[in-house]
């Protein structure tokens, strides 16, 4: 697979999240994107975590 199209899914894969995120807002989503993101970074596990099914790409 070339460089551009694994860049280019990348970036689909990202936008997908955007847009979710953007229809989804609430103060409940974005503290739990906070907790996620201290939890991430304390144990140091992994680059993602899917914390809910409905943002799973597909």
């Amino acid at each position: 697979m070339p460089v551009f199209t694994k860049t280019y899914l990348k970036m689909v894969a990202r936008l997908k999240y955007d847009i979710l995120y953007v229809e989804n807002r609430s103060l409940a989503l974005d503290a739990k994107i906070l907790i996620y993101t201290v939890l991430i970074v304390l144990k140091g596990v992994g680059k993602e975590v899917c914390f809910n099914k409905r943002f799973q790409t597909t």
